[in-house]
């Protein structure tokens, strides 16, 4: 897995970038992080959402959040140009 994954200190340097998820009555109902590592594999993999690994969760999570715009970050300020198609 290593290489696949965002490691804890380029995390913490995206994290507020990232929305947030939909909030449940326990805390968010998607992981942040684990919803860019899921999108970073995708672009590196150049596969298809249902060929996302089990272990970025359903693939189904992760491709409602990015068509609800979970993936348009806050580049102005020296964030990353990763936007979503409008």
């Amino acid at each position: 897995m290593e290489g696949e994954v965002l490691r804890d200190d380029q995390w913490e340097r995206l994290r507020e970038f990232v929305p947030g998820g939909r909030k449940g009555k326990r805390g968010p109902r998607s992981d942040g992080r684990l919803f860019l590592d899921a999108l970073l594999w995708l672009a590196r993999s150049g596969g298809r959402w249902r060929d996302l690994p089990e272990r970025f969760g359903p693939y189904q999570t992760a491709k409602r959040r990015y068509e609800n715009g979970g993936a348009i970050f806050d580049h102005g300020s020296g964030g990353i140009a990763l936007l979503r198609a409008a």
